[in-house]
């Protein structure tokens, strides 16, 4: 039986579609293609096209590849987020200066990883440029934190999140890893402090609660006078070696 002349119509648009994507050989491309087509029709065979051209994608420039890994899903093959992270992996070689301006939107990509805790490709470069380099290491932690923590985020990349976070706890320098293990206890701190100050009725007597929370027991008493000068999470190459008490000040804010 000849199938319907509609389905012989998709399947030859379809058929010029991957044609042309084969030609034009750039990354981007693919992810137009609809990666979840059923069995049969135009879908299913753009899909296929796609991915006999995926070997055959020409370099691409540095944004190009961002772009491809930010806007790619998990409905996209694990090869078409390979390529994107070949080409990072070579622009960003020599240059963790650059990496770390890009991290943030790296980080973010992350989410679309559903192959923690075995790392998916861009995990693993971040993972692997980020150890031996103190800035990189504190700021793909605090970066990943903030995302777990994201109230919008769905539960599923929540818990990417936290693979992210565990695997370069586990593969950091002993002491690395006890100095964000500090920062968090601290952050933790500040948290708690802040909402004792905000309880108070006006800014003198929240000035005066802040102050007293530093005292022997209290909530940021750790920081008053810390065992050994810490890292903030912020600024990395800053160390805080302790607080003068008598400058402690609340700011105004709306929040």
């Amino acid at each position: 039986t000849r199938p319907p002349i509609s389905h012989v119509f998709m399947r030859t648009a379809a058929s010029e579609s991957a044609s042309a994507l084969r030609g034009s050989g750039h990354l981007l491309s693919l992810l137009a293609v609809d990666w979840k087509g059923d069995s049969s029709g135009s879908s299913a065979a753009e899909a296929q096209c796609a991915r006999l051209s995926e070997g055959r994608i020409s370099p691409l420039p540095l944004a190009d590849a961002v772009q491809a890994l930010v806007a790619s899903r998990d409905a996209a093959p694990l090869a078409v987020r390979a390529l994107a992270v070949r080409v990072l992996r070579v622009h960003t070689a020599a240059d963790s200066g650059m990496l770390l301006c890009l991290l943030l939107p790296l980080v973010q990509a992350i989410a679309h990883e559903s192959h923690l805790p075995a790392p998916g490709p861009l995990a693993s470069l971040l993972l692997e440029s980020a150890i031996g380099n103190a800035e990189l290491e504190c700021s793909l932690y605090w970066m990943s934190h903030v995302e777990a923590q994201d109230g919008l985020r769905a539960a599923k990349e929540a818990a990417v999140y936290a693979s992210l976070r565990k695997l370069l706890l586990e593969r950091l320098d002993p002491s690395m890893a006890a100095e964000l293990r500090a920062q968090s206890d601290c952050v933790a701190a500040l948290t708690r402090a802040t909402a004792e100050v905000k309880a108070a009725p006006d800014r003198p007597a929240r000035v005066q609660r802040l102050r007293s929370l530093f005292a022997a027991g209290e909530a940021l008493s750790s920081l008053a006078s810390p065992p050994q000068p810490l890292t903030t999470p912020l600024r990395p190459g800053r160390r805080l070696g302790g607080a003068d008490v008598s400058l402690a000040r609340v700011a105004k804010s709306a929040l």
